[in-house]
């Protein structure tokens, strides 16, 4: 051999030397295989990796040496796929690998080919993944936790908005039609029947308003453990019958058959009478609210184990399964939209959980469903014998405290839509506006309203945006909707409870050129009836 050749055969030497003290030292195990996948190199680390030792491993098959069986077939494909495509791109997976002892890890494996090479056809790079994998893990669970941490924040604000916007309309409505009576009534000009009806809707109002007032209170004092109970051995039977007896003329009202199953001997209970009381009308006037027109609700009370247990069951609306495992919370409603048919805060059933938990309770509720009625359960232990020894609401305006002035605005022969459904405001809003001449035709609904539309077309229309069925938005829009010679571009303004800036906002944008936030003064109202008056002459 020449000394040329001598020079390069040393260099190819010191070369293949360098390259495996490389792969000798690498961090990865490192594998090289011929044409049918039998083990041509073994390096330290696959040593480690693997628990075969060098001499173990060389001439053994790759894949059935260092791979879980159901992942072979796999890899037997990569290994295919990269032969065919003559190396120009490395085969990468991931498979589950196996020790020598019989244990399975996460296992990368990256196949490369080595071209012209009749010993060596295959290079393997295979790396232990186990701790990138729990990384992986880990990283997924805390994102899934302040995902979830994240939905639970937005739900509790947009629970609270709707919790307040709800506030905002059960107390405007009421106090609606306590000023507007109060500005008739002072104002002289009812006769007698009329009066009567203004004491009665004061009267009802105002019971409206302390039981918001009420429930609120009651829960914060709960919350902030200042609630206290008077607790006595009692029965329950006295106590429910004393607690449904004021809700039967709204029951019979309805045509609602309400029963009641109560056992006098079911045992001797401790707690507050009152408290007890308060349980039981809140949960049968709340099936009372959401029982239809001639349906039923029962209240059962018997002895169970020992327990004294009451249940309140009703044919009405139901409770959707979705809604069914927040019913006791606070601030929850099943429906909170603009539509809703039933009013009241979503207070009740949380302070008649916490009531009934105060007495060493229970009380759990069950629904088969949308419109399939609802069953309210409350156990209250029986008392030691040792121990033994020793309730809709719409909107509306609000009240003055002086007669319509001289200089007011006159209406005279202006025809006028009011659209709301609750029966009290119609009648005060148009008492008013009727007092400054004005021609009024009030309806409960969008539907009826477009029937009017049809008949005749008013100069100004007053709609309500929460109503049964359809909002005041949508009237809206199906009225901007229609030619302008038969109303189309009727002057309208908004008359809401609800005052955040958002509700004014989409108000203007639906079409209403004028927003009332209730309570209104009476004089507001004919104000802008006037402005929408001369906005209509102006046409």
């Amino acid at each position: 051999m020449t000394g040329t050749g001598r020079d390069v055969a040393e260099r190819r030497k010191s070369s293949a030397a360098h390259v495996r003290a490389i792969l000798d030292n690498t961090l990865d195990a490192v594998m090289a295989m011929d044409a049918d996948g039998v083990i041509r190199f073994w390096n330290p680390r696959a040593e480690q990796t693997f628990g075969w030792g060098r001499h173990e491993a060389i001439g053994e098959s790759m894949i059935a040496l260092i791979v879980d069986e159901d992942d072979r077939e796999r890899l037997r494909a990569d290994l295919a796929r990269a032969n065919a495509t003559a190396g120009d791109t490395p085969q990468r997976t991931e498979v589950v690998g196996r020790r020598r002892d019989g244990t399975s890890f996460p296992l990368e494996v990256t196949i490369t080919v080595i071209p012209d090479d009749p010993d060596y056809r295959f290079s393997a790079f295979a790396r232990d993944i186990t701790e990138r994998k729990r990384a992986e893990r880990e990283r997924e669970r805390l994102l899934s936790e302040a995902e979830h941490a994240r939905e639970q924040a937005e739900a509790a604000s947009r629970v609270k908005d709707e919790f307040l916007s709800t506030l905002s309309h059960e107390l405007r409505t009421p106090l609606t039609a306590i000023v507007g009576w109060i500005y008739l009534l002072r104002g002289g000009r009812l006769d007698d029947p009329a009066r009567a009806r203004a004491l009665d809707a004061l009267d009802r109002n105002a019971g409206a308003q302390a039981q918001v007032i009420s429930d609120i209170l009651d829960l914060s004092r709960i919350v902030g453990a200042k609630f206290r109970l008077e607790v006595r051995p009692i029965q329950l039977a006295p106590v429910v019958a004393a607690a449904i007896e004021p809700l039967m003329p709204a029951a019979n009202a309805r045509g609602i058959k309400v029963q009641a199953v109560l056992d006098p001997k079911a045992g001797l209970v401790s707690g507050d009478t009152d408290r007890l009381r308060q349980v039981v009308w809140n949960l049968v006037s709340n099936a009372i609210k959401f029982t239809p027109r001639g349906g039923r609700v029962t209240a059962r009370l018997a002895r169970v184990d020992r327990n004294v247990g009451l249940t309140v069951e009703d044919s009405g609306v139901g409770i959707h399964p979705q809604v069914l495992p927040h019913v006791f919370e606070r601030f929850r409603q099943g429906d909170s939209s603009n539509t809703r048919n039933h009013g009241g805060l979503g207070l009740g059933l949380a302070v008649v959980r916490h009531l009934v938990e105060l007495h060493g309770g229970q009380v759990t509720a069950s629904s088969a469903g949308d419109g399939k009625g609802s069953t309210f359960t409350v156990t209250v232990p029986l008392l030691d014998p040792s121990a033994a020894v020793a309730g809709d609401r719409g909107e509306g305006v609000s009240a003055a405290t002086d007669e319509i002035p001289e200089d007011a605005p006159r209406l005279d022969r202006l025809r006028v839509l009011v659209v709301d459904r609750d029966a009290e405001v119609r009648e005060v809003v148009s008492r008013i506006l009727r007092l400054c001449g004005a021609e009024v035709e009030a309806v409960d609904s969008a539907a009826a309203a477009l029937t009017a539309f049809a008949t005749s077309v008013p100069d100004v229309l007053l709609s309500a945006i929460d109503m049964e069925g359809e909002t005041g938005y949508s009237l809206l829009r199906k009225i901007r909707g229609l030619p302008r010679d038969v109303g189309g571009a009727v002057p309208a303004a908004a008359l809401t409870a609800h005052s955040r800036t958002e509700d004014r906002v989409r108000a203007l944008q639906a079409g209403f050129q004028m927003y009332m936030a209730k309570p209104v003064h009476p004089l507001e109202l004919i104000a802008v009836v006037a402005a929408l008056a001369d906005l209509h002459r102006h046409r």
